[in-house]
């Protein structure tokens, strides 16, 4: 994976939309949520992904796993746990955490059987 600093960005599949290059962008640097093609597709859901793509994203689906395999970081993409990971990371360039907000998810104890 190259620096983040070094990601092809012109390389992203369907460059003919600039939508999906700015959300693939934001969703890397910035962890913002993208629509819902690209987060079945990043959470390593083909059937949703299939079923999400539109004329064009559809035909792209290899190109879209050529592109993330060679250019995204991989802790970004592949499940679920990692996809909703990178979102509460913020991305590449991180957030900051909010007022109040806890900086571990509660867990209620439970008793074992």
């Amino acid at each position: 994976m190259p620096a983040y600093d070094e990601i092809a960005w012109e390389k992203i599949p369907n460059q003919q939309n600039s939508f999906m290059t700015t959300a693939v962008q934001e969703y890397i640097m910035h962890g913002n949520h993208p629509g819902d093609f690209l987060r079945c597709f990043l959470c390593n859901d083909l059937k949703g992904a299939a079923e999400h793509a539109d004329d064009v994203n559809g035909p792209l689906l290899f190109e879209w796993v050529k592109w993330f395999y060679n250019q995204a970081p991989y802790e970004c993409w592949g499940s679920s746990q990692r996809f909703y990971a990178w979102i509460q990371k913020g991305g590449v360039l991180g957030r900051a955490p909010q007022d109040n907000e806890p900086t571990t998810p509660e867990v209620e104890p439970r008793e074992l059987p």
